[in-house]
């Protein structure tokens, strides 16, 4: 997305960008009309357009304003967003726009889950780049039939010290914190045992505090460095 908003300030794939002030419609802050080039590259027909809303903008402080005019700049470089754009307002057009805008909380979608951390993850383009961020890691809950293409487990939990399979598992996984899977952890522990009265209980029991504590959230906004 950094690419392709940098080779369109250089002018490469987009037609001339007009931006004007006369947007009046209720709740919206701005809307950007892509025109892509007809023809050759340098044949372009028609101009794209940014309408702002001048009365919403003068509301906003600078980094509003940078929030809003990046995200604006990125649909004109052909970056559409989401199915779901302007329902949720977590997608990466949004997301890049308030993180890279001083992590401004203005526009859809400011007040997300885990916040800043979160609009860092979803505009980092690999897990390396979003673990920057920071990370969960948190216990799911479900059958112990759940394959998590390890192939054999040998630490999954068991009834019986062993003998037979336990009837329901936690597991851990580890999440961005836009909460993007990034990997999961086998059976690790046991919740029931389809046994007969009198069964040994499970060889790892979930709820151990030793299990409990593998939990984590560094999903901390004030670590970021595009937030200081």
């Amino acid at each position: 997305m950094a690419l392709g908003l940098r080779n369109a300030l250089a002018g490469v794939g987009v037609t001339n960008l007009k931006i004007a002030c006369g947007n009046n419609c209720t709740n919206s802050t701005a809307q950007t009309k892509y025109q892509a080039p007809t023809g050759s590259h340098r044949w372009k027909l028609f101009d794209s357009k940014m309408n702002l809303n001048a009365a919403m903008w003068d509301n906003l402080d600078a980094n509003g304003r940078c929030n809003l005019m990046l995200h604006e700049l990125l649909h004109w470089a052909g970056f559409p967003g989401s199915p779901t754009h302007d329902d949720t307002g977590d997608d990466e057009v949004y997301s890049c726009g308030r993180y890279c805008g001083k992590c401004s909380a203005a526009l859809l979608g400011g007040n997300r889950p885990h916040g800043r951390s979160a609009d860092c993850a979803t505009c980092s383009s690999n897990p390396v780049k979003k673990a920057v961020c920071g990370s969960l890691k948190k216990w799911m809950s479900g059958p112990c039939t759940v394959n998590f293409g390890m192939g054999p487990q040998p630490f999954a939990a068991k009834c019986d010290w062993g003998t037979e399979p336990c009837a329901n598992c936690q597991w851990l996984q580890s999440l961005s914190c836009d909460g993007t899977l990034q990997g999961e952890f086998g059976n690790i522990c046991c919740e029931a045992c389809p046994c007969p009265a009198g069964c040994v209980q499970p060889s790892i029991v979930c709820g151990w505090p030793g299990l409990v504590a593998m939990e984590w959230d560094t999903c901390i906004d004030g670590a970021l460095p595009h937030c200081r």
